[in-house]
């Protein structure tokens, strides 16, 4: 059984991978770093070398593929990687590679949204188009790196709504449902969102390599 290690410490992330190769079928195990008692601060090679996670690229694919090939570094296993984001027009493409640090380190989610509105507060709802991004980078021995890629178009709400999701969920309305997507269940999230897209994209290539059980 192959086994892929999740630069990820985020269990919905984890739980949403999980789901979707199962729903392919495939002998594949997937793991978190904490599951293999890794610490993301203090990671080294096999020279005992330090390796560095900061997403400090200018692109999702970028940082996805610093993730991915320092864990790859660190473990020797195939590792997968997400960088994903909040794409607003009306603030130049912003948050975008920074959505996770959007306004700084250490705020929250919530800190994070009520910013973002507070930026849109002057923009009506034709000015409001965003886009969800998503980039996985695959790392695997002896092969080049592969990328697998979603998106998801919308706009932003004026106010948060829903409960379910993380993030950026509560503000961002997709635009095929009209809904936001914390007011999804993770099934229907999963099936339109960004990262279900390129978690699919990723699964099938995992279908053309491994066999079926």
């Amino acid at each position: 059984m192959l086994k892929i290690l999740l630069a990820s410490g985020n269990k919905k992330k984890l739980g949403e991978l999980r789901n979707i190769l199962e729903d392919f079928q495939l002998p594949v195990q997937v793991v978190s770093p904490a599951e293999l008692g890794l610490s993301l601060d203090d990671l080294k090679d096999a020279d005992g070398r330090p390796i560095s996670l900061e997403e400090d690229g200018d692109t999702f694919a970028a940082n996805a593929l610093i993730k991915a090939e320092g864990l790859f570094r660190a473990t020797g296993l195939p590792c997968l990687s997400d960088d994903s984001g909040l794409c607003v027009d009306a603030l130049n493409g912003e948050p975008g590679v920074f959505s996770a640090r959007y306004g700084g380190e250490g705020l929250t989610d919530e800190e994070r949204n009520s910013l973002l509105l507070e930026n849109l507060s002057s923009f009506d709802v034709e000015q409001r188009t965003a886009r969800f991004k998503c980039v996985l980078c695959f790392v695997q021995p002896d092969q080049e790196p592969r990328y697998f890629q979603g998106e998801v178009e919308g706009s932003i709400a004026f106010a948060p709504s829903g409960s379910a999701g993380f993030g950026y969920d509560p503000v961002f309305i997709e635009s095929s449902t009209g809904q936001c997507f914390a007011e999804l269940s993770s099934a229907a999230k999963a099936e339109l969102s960004h990262r279900g897209q390129a978690l699919r994209s990723f699964a099938r290539y995992l279908r053309s390599i491994v066999q079926p059980p």
